[in-house]
């Protein structure tokens, strides 16, 4: 049986954890692991892997001590950088 993250390869004792990085249900979710069934647990993590969790957690209201505070999320745009 597949849980509900979709990810096949999570060890139990990390399951709560994955589901709450993994949340489907956000737009941007801070985990969305390798393929849509492997999250490869054991792999290192990419120094930009770590950049992209950050960003979307910052933007994530849930994880706010105020979620009114928390910033607006802003688009990548290279034409502008």
């Amino acid at each position: 049986m597949v849980p509900e993250h979709g990810f096949s390869d999570v060890p139990v004792w990390v399951q709560d954890a994955v589901r709450w990085a993994a949340n489907t249900n956000n737009p941007l979710p801070l985990a969305t692991g390798i393929t849509p069934t492997l999250f490869e647990p054991n792999d290192p993590i990419t120094r930009g892997q770590v950049a992209r969790m950050d960003y979307r957690l910052a933007i994530t209201p849930a994880a706010w001590v105020d979620p009114d505070l928390a910033p607006l999320p802003l688009p990548f745009r290279p034409s502008l950088v």
